[in-house]
């Protein structure tokens, strides 16, 4: 390589990295009206009645309980006005949205229960993986564990 392709190499290797971090520093400017309110719970998700193996010939109600602290379910009216976190379902990698069914609460933590009705009969015969996966309103999620069931028809 001769010494001009030499420098420019060089130089398209600065001017690319130079582009590269200039958009990385992030927002500036004031902070937002709620910017000390920050949730570090992370909304706690678990199957109900789900078990691996377990044999699914018709419909299976998937159902899940999710755990969240108050301070993050309650509306932006406050009040009564509860925002379920959004929680999807996955079969064999097709989402499926949940929906919130009831709640129970305490001082400490919501809990709700959110469930997708699985029509398995429409389905091949043979293992599906499913799980799930919530998310709350400050965008933290968790997932289930991974769980195969068997779809058999009669």
């Amino acid at each position: 390589m001769n010494k001009a392709a030499e420098h420019f190499t060089i130089l398209l290797i600065v001017m690319v990295s130079g582009f590269w971090t200039a958009g990385c520093q992030g927002p500036t400017g004031p902070a937002g009206t709620n910017a000390t309110l920050t949730d570090s719970m992370v909304p706690v998700i678990e199957w109900i009645g789900i078990t691996p193996g377990m044999t699914v010939d018709d419909t299976l109600i998937l159902a899940v309980n999710v755990f969240d602290n108050p301070d993050f379910v309650l509306g932006s009216s406050g009040g009564d006005s509860l925002i379920a976190p959004r929680t999807s379902f996955y079969i064999a990698g097709f989402e499926f949205d949940g929906e919130s069914v009831a709640v129970d609460s305490s001082e400490a933590v919501y809990e709700f229960r959110i469930e997708y009705i699985w029509i398995a009969r429409l389905w091949q015969e043979g293992p599906y993986p499913l799980m799930a996966r919530t998310w709350d309103r400050a965008r933290n999620s968790s997932t289930t564990r991974l769980i195969i069931v068997d779809v058999d028809h009669p």
